[in-house]
């Protein structure tokens, strides 16, 4: 039986974000999150 977990974050809106550093926050933000989610799939987790 697999598991079910759900990943809840603010997803930034990138319109809202005007400076290089800002955008590189978010960039970080949702790769963390694209990582969690590719690590829990590959443990067999439903996300």
């Amino acid at each position: 039986m697999r598991k079910r977990v759900t990943i809840v974050f603010n997803q930034p809106q990138k319109s809202r974000y005007n400076t290089r550093r800002e955008e590189k926050a978010v960039f970080s933000v949702l790769n963390a999150v694209a990582a969690v989610r590719r690590s829990l799939e590959e443990l067999c987790y439903d996300v």
